[in-house]
């Protein structure tokens, strides 16, 4: 027997089954599950949660999908094969196997030339599973076609690849099924291992054959269909009014348009509406009306009554939050935005809604998954409401999966340090190798000040065809350095070795194993990239990837644990469907990837699928479920309905048969499907203006058809819907449009981005000075000096401990091939250090090639050169004052002033002063820092005659100050320091000096210009006088008070 169930609501249908299957009537046997089909796992899934909010529980139910059940089906009447010869991953292989040996045959030209590009390994295997993809399809779309070739009907290479791959093994779904079908025809056999009633449910489409078969199946079992059909009417002939317009000749009078949006997007359900009636089924209907009088609920009630509503003279339905809405937005992360904001609005508007009844869908959901992390996992509590995402692969979201997929392209990867770097940042990495977070900082400051770039050793950089430049920059010669540096005595500073590699000496006795877990995970990566290069059968591969996995992996985490035992059980699977595809070839790296990558996406479907909160999953046919808001993101006029890309080999697209599924149509179903689905709103958006022209652009078409019909359907309203409907957003989501209240459709509940409304404006970061804070007594003389070369970063990281952004150092990856600014004063200072010292530029040439400093080859040679000719000039420029100062001793400073203890120590004392100089232009914090010295030196020995600083284009002379004078000025210099860790200086040293000297231009140095950076560019600047102008009275005031002293003290060359 078999009965079809019909209703508009999905709903209604699961409470059907349910009542079905607590029927008192039927007495099922305890052990024995029910089947009911679905078709989809996330219809699974929902189905489970309604059945369960209604009974209190769901069990033993068994949920398989379509080809699964008739499998099972095939099984019951034929037994003998647990799983198919033919599946689509062992077809693949026995094309792969065969397709080879035939390519010298004539029919086979096309496949030749195709196969003869880069890459014939990935070649082949890809168009192996592209043929076998198509041989899946006829085997169910097109089984009498594919007997045919069988009996020896020749239609090109297709056929004879097809006699090819089934000469020892027939036993594909074709014969299964026509032989299934004859035995289903014969006397009554009821096989028993099928339960005693069967149940689909949701499915709106079925090949034909599947069809023949559910006919016979009645015979034997209580078959009960569940189907969601959108219209209580007879509508199998009704078309639409493209088809209607092709046929005005007679035939037009005897055709019916019916609902234009059934007519134009029903062809699926129209289809399979015929078939399930063609089974003379027991037919019960249970539909209902749409609950309301919205516009979107007319709309339903047009579709349900098979009516044309453009044929009624209607208003408007007043509704004070639109029930269908359609938004324009210029990018993916805007649509996200918006939507963040009309689901608020609809939790406020819409009575008793909840975030598990909000259901949003996009054609590609991976696209947009960032933005909804961005948007709706950043918010604030008052504004946060739960979400999941669905339908995202773990390729896309996991980092032991993308740690993977790295690993895979060893053999082509040049090591480069960030990528090692990011692959010790997974969790699993860490675990493998014995690292923790602390570990990573170190191994990273290693990277960084040991001069690794990229690159195994010179032999990887000879083999990927570049110089080996005796391994420079490579992690053989970084880890040299530092297990050297490690072993070297704490005075070897000046050790050079014989190799000329200079030991890094910042390796500490306790941190011996990370630098050796570094060491390991090196040469793992090294014997890695060789050993995956080489082709392997597939037995060897799932060898050497369970090793690879065993290497670099392990695993802790409950997501972790599962992909690695998926990654595993998908190779077992590979060989296994290899053996039984009778391949016996190699298979390259590259084939490998592609089938770990299509394993990893695969395996990533349905999860996070009505988890919790708001839904977000893919737009999917046959995934129309049920929901009080249903969204729609990304339905522009190029992204939906999607194309499907035809083969130009496939036979069934050279001739299409009417239940033949078609990409376009599925989705346009799909639309219909989604639009009856929605109970209280249906938002639509898009992307309707480009970000950069801001030209328009159209919404899908199911989108226009929507609008027209509804313009249609209320033309006695003073505005067309699809005007009244469609808010066209900002670019910004900061537009003041959204706060004005002059256009209601817009609004926004971020007041992050009120930045146009006065009551907005950011204040200050710091209103005032902040409570004392109890400082430490003790100070050294270089902190404070370094607190004036920026008084606003030392208020951000000393009082308010505070992390600025992009202040960590990054890790290169290619080794330099000239000298910054800030290297080439390093390189001058060094030679000029080993100049005064009397050492040979050559030894320290030697030591920065050791210690990978300067660029390889010529262009160091050349840096080098330029560099040593500076010193020289400089070191002319010095002479004279370091002749004029003979006896230079190092002097310890500690002061007591004003409760403050100063310590430190002049490295330079002359006995008169402070002799100093740099291999750079004189700035004004240098300047200020040779002044602080001069104070400490009077201050400590009583007096201090004349201190010096020498630079390349100026020097600084300081005259005489006595003891007490300078413990005064040290001692305001200190209130200073005090006052600007309670409030911020309002002191900028480059703006602050041109002001105080009188420059006309000085202006130009705060505000900065095209080429150039002002003060007020410093991010710390930037942050502590936001929506404020420092340059101020206070600025002169302390400008000068900070100054003035020193300006006195300035003396001329003598």
């Amino acid at each position: 027997m078999i009965v079809l169930h019909q209703a508009n609501r999905l709903e209604t249908l699961a409470d059907l089954l349910a009542r079905e299957l607590l029927a008192p009537e039927y007495a099922p046997d305890p052990l024995r599950s029910d089947l009911v089909v679905v078709p989809n796992p996330g219809t699974g899934r929902w189905l489970v949660h309604r059945l369960a909010e209604g009974q209190g529980i769901v069990a033993n139910l068994e949920l398989p999908l379509p080809a699964s059940f008739f499998w099972r089906v095939m099984q019951a009447w034929l037994p003998g094969q647990e799983t198919s010869p033919f599946d689509r991953e062992t077809l693949t292989w026995r094309i792969q196997a065969a397709l080879p040996g035939l390519l010298d045959a004539r029919d086979f030209s096309e496949v030749r030339r195709y196969l003869e590009g880069d890459d014939p390994a990935l070649r082949l295997y890809q168009l192996a599973t592209r043929i076998a993809d198509l041989f899946d399809q006829y085997l169910v779309f097109r089984p009498e076609m594919v007997l045919a070739w069988e009996a020896g009907k020749d239609e090109g290479w297709q056929s004879q690849l097809w006699r090819r791959i089934t000469e020892k093994e027939g036993g594909h779904r074709a014969r299964l099924l026509t032989r299934l079908i004859r035995e289903m025809d014969g006397p009554p056999a009821a096989p028993r291992t099928l339960p005693g009633r069967l149940f689909l449910f949701g499915l709106n489409a079925l090949p034909p054959v599947y069809v023949e078969i559910l006919r016979r199946l009645g015979d034997h079992r209580d078959l009960h269909l569940y189907h969601l059909n959108p219209c209580r009417e007879y509508w199998s002939d009704i078309r639409s009014e493209r088809a209607l317009a092709q046929h005005e000749d007679s035939q037009g009078a005897f055709l019916d348009l019916g609902n234009p949006l059934l007519a134009s997007m029903g062809h699926v359900g129209q289809v399979f509406l015929d078939q399930l009636l063609s089974l003379d089924a027991e037919s019960r209907a249970h539909f209902e009306a749409p609950a309301g009088k919205g516009m979107l609920q007319q709309v339903q009630s047009d579709i349900l009554t098979l009516c044309d509503g453009r044929e009624k003279s209607r208003r408007l339905p007043p509704e004070r939050w639109p029930s269908i809405q359609l938004h324009g937005c210029h990018t993916r992360l805007r649509e996200v935005q918006v939507l963040h904001d009309n689901l608020l609005r609809c939790l406020k508007e819409i009575e008793g809604l909840r975030p598990r009844d909000i259901l949003v869908m996009a054609s590609d959901m991976a696209a947009y998954a960032s933005f909804v992390e961005a948007v709706f996992g950043t918010r604030e509590e008052t504004q946060r409401m739960p979400y999941s995402i669905g339908d995202r692969a773990p390729a896309g979201e996991t980092p032991l999966a993308e740690a993977l997929g790295w690993l895979l392209q060893l053999p082509a990867s040049r090591l480069e340090a960030s990528e090692v770097l990011a692959l010790l940042e997974v969790d699993a990495v860490q675990r493998c190798f014995g690292i923790d977070e602390e570990a990573l900082e170190r191994i990273r400051t290693w990277v960084r000040e040991g001069g690794i770039r990229w690159a195994a050793d010179e032999a990887h950089r000879q083999e990927l065809g570049l110089p080996g430049d005796q391994g420079l920059h490579s992690w053989r010669f970084g880890l040299r350095r530092l297990f050297l540096g490690y072993v070297t005595p704490a005075d070897g500073e000046n050790l050079l070795y014989s190799d000329e590699v200079v030991p890094y000496l910042h390796i500490d006795s306790g941190e011996l194993a990370w630098a050796g877990a570094l060491q390991e995970l090196l040469d793992r990566l090294d014997s890695w990239r060789r050993r995956l290069a080489a082709p392997s059968d597939p037995v060897q591969w799932r060898e050497r990837l369970l090793e690879l996995l065993q290497d670099f992996f392990e695993a802790g985490e409950e997501e972790e644990v599962t992909l690695l035992q998926g990654l595993r059980q998908r190779l077992d699977d590979w060989v296994q469907q290899t053996r039984q595809g009778g391949f016996e070839g190699e298979v390259s790296l590259a084939v490998v990837r592609e089938l770990l990558e299509t394993a990893l996406g695969d395996s990533g479907q349905a999860r996070g699928f009505l988890d919790v909160g708001i839904t977000f999953s893919n737009l999917l046919p046959m995934r129309a479920q049920p929901f009080r808001v249903i969204c729609l993101l990304g339905m522009n006029d190029s992204d939906f309905p999607r194309a499907q890309s035809k083969l130009s080999f496939d036979l069934m697209a050279a001739s299409p048969r009417r239940a033949d599924r078609d990409r376009r149509r599925d989705d346009r179903y799909l639309f219909l499907e989604t639009l009856v689905s929605a109970r209280d709103c249906l938002l639509i958006s898009y992307q309707g203006r480009d970000a950069r022209s801001d030209k328009p652009r159209l919404p899908a078409e199911v989108v226009s058809e929507l609008m027209d019909y509804l313009d249609g359907c209320y033309a006695r309203s003073k505005e067309p819907p699809s005007r009244l409907l469609f808010v066209q957003h900002p670019l910004q989501p900061f537009s003041s449009r959204y706060f004005s209240g002059e256009e209601p459709p817009l609004f926004s509940y971020d007041a992050a981005w009120a930045i146009g409304a006065p009551q907005e404006e950011r204040s200050p970061f710091v209103e005032g000075p902040l409570e004392p804070m109890e400082l430490e007594t003790r100070l050294g003389l270089d902190e404070l000096i370094g607190f004036y070369r920026n008084p606003a970063e030392a208020f951000l990281t000393r009082r308010l401990a505070m992390r600025l952004p992009g202040g960590e150092e990054l890790v290169e990856d290619s080794e330099p091939f000239f000298l910054d600014g800030l290297a080439s004063w390093q390189v001058r200072k060094r030679l000029l250090d080993a100049r005064l010292e009397g050492r040979e530029p050559l030894e320290v040439a030697r030591r920065l090639r050791g210690e990978g400093q300067l660029p390889h080859g010529l262009p160091g040679t050349l840096e080098l050169a330029r560099a040593e000719e500076a010193v020289e000039a400089f070191g002319e420029r010095l002479a004279p004052v370091l002749e004029s100062c003979p006896g230079q001793i190092p002097l310890e400073i500690d002061l007591e002033i004003d409760g403050w203890r100063l310590e430190g120590n002049i490295q330079r004392h002359t006995g008169e002063g402070v002799l100093d100089f740099r291999v750079g232009r004189l700035r004004p914090q240098d300047r200020l820092g040779l002044w602080i010295r001069h104070l400490a030196v009077a201050a400590q020995t009583g007096a201090a005659q004349r201190s010096c600083l020498v630079a390349e284009d100026d020097t600084l002379f300081l005259g005489a100050i006595d003891g007490e004078e300078a413990t005064g000025m040290l001692g305001r210099l200190l209130q200073f320091y005090r006052d600007g860790l309670e409030r911020p200086l309002h002191f900028f040293p480059d703006t602050a000096w041109a002001l105080v000297t009188g420059e006309a231009k000085w202006h130009g140095l705060w505000e900065g210009g095209d080429h150039r950076a002002g003060e007020r560019d410093d991010p710390a600047v930037r942050l502590l006088f936001r929506n404020a102008d420092p340059i101020d009275a206070r600025f002169e005031e302390q400008a000068e008070a900070i100054y003035a002293p020193l300006l006195e003290r300035m003396e001329e060359p003598s």
